[in-house]
């Protein structure tokens, strides 16, 4: 972008009028985030609620209601409007209102693009369980990228700046999703509730237009010498794993390992069991509970915390020993 270009725009749209626009999103999003912008200098903090205000727009198209290709649109519909503001011709009010801290500032137009990328990769499918590459690529966009925009607002623009917002943004991206694995395990919120937080009882995730995908479960008592191993294949929805798990617990069942896999909008998880006692799964009725209760899972929404008791196994002792012509059943 031309200084010519972003001059004209800035000194038709940098008036008071547009800056407390900004402001008054930035505080009515309700973050934290605006108490400490506010300690900033006039110029830097106005510059900051024109950043935040960007990525609460982007972020809220990701996580919002409607189908999938309408999130990928509106974002697409941004990208073009970054474009516009760095040939000095933004047309909505958040773009219109970066225009002169990025002028200001020196404000990187690829910054902008990779947190738009990252919504991109919210807004196409539900990121479960991913692998370092992908996990670290997706906090370099949707963190990392914030922290590059900031260091030039907070007037450090140097190398050694730049590496810090990039640690430092994976950094609180990863604490994000340890604090909320933390608060699960000590028992501050239910997983059910988390995930009702994130996704509501009924994901629009689910609606995007998609091949189907049968349910399919298989109980083995043969592949595994000391587990049972359950492998479900299903069509992948936010909240699934959590679901198949919450699903094995209310079973009685322990995961001794489990191996995630997703192709596509399709899961193929494999999960080796045991009893509570330590012992594999008998097979008989226990298999067809088992298989029953899972699909009954994966059809529903996020499962209730309070659900009935009654797909427990029986006690131990109420076990029949194994004959040793069942070892191997199905």
């Amino acid at each position: 972008m031309s200084d010519a270009a972003l001059h004209g725009v800035a000194d038709q749209l940098g008036d008071d009028a547009l800056r407390e626009a900004i402001r008054h999103r930035v505080e009515a999003a309700g973050t934290s985030f605006y108490w400490a912008m506010r300690l900033l200098p006039q110029d830097r903090r106005n510059g900051m609620y024109a950043v935040y205000a960007f990525c609460r727009e982007v972020d809220d198209i990701a996580d919002g209601d409607r189908p999938v290709e309408h999130k990928l649109a509106a974002l697409g519909a941004w990208r073009q409007e970054i474009d516009a503001l760095y040939g000095g011709r933004p047309h909505l009010v958040v773009a219109r209102a970066l225009c002169e801290p990025a002028l200001r500032y020196g404000l990187r137009r690829h910054d902008f693009l990779a947190i738009i990328d990252g919504m991109e990769m919210d807004a196409r499918e539900d990121i479960r369980a991913p692998g370092l590459a992908m996990l670290d690529l997706y906090c370099a966009r949707v963190a990392s990228a914030v922290g590059h925009l900031s260091v030039h607002v907070f007037g450090d623009a140097s190398h050694p700046a730049h590496l810090v917002a990039e640690s430092l943004g994976r950094a609180l991206q990863l604490t994000n999703i340890l604090r909320d694995l933390d608060e699960v395990c000590r028992g501050s919120i239910e997983p059910a509730e988390l995930l009702r937080s994130r996704i509501g009882t009924a994901s629009p995730w689910r609606e995007r237009p998609s091949p189907a995908v049968p349910t399919d479960i298989v109980v083995d008592d043969r592949a595994s010498p000391r587990h049972t191993v359950v492998e479900t294949f299903a069509k992948d929805r936010p909240g699934l794993l959590y679901t198949l798990a919450q699903a094995l617990h209310e079973l009685g069942l322990t995961i001794a390992l489990s191996k995630i896999n997703t192709e596509g909008n399709k899961v193929a998880d494999v999960f080796y069991v045991n009893e509570l006692d330590g012992t594999k799964v008998l097979p008989g009725d226990r298999f067809k509970v088992i298989k029953e209760t899972l699909a009954r899972a994966i059809d529903s929404d996020v499962p209730d915390k309070d659900a009935p008791a009654s797909i427990r196994p029986r006690p131990a002792a109420d076990r029949k020993p194994r004959k040793k012509e069942e070892e191997g059943a199905r």
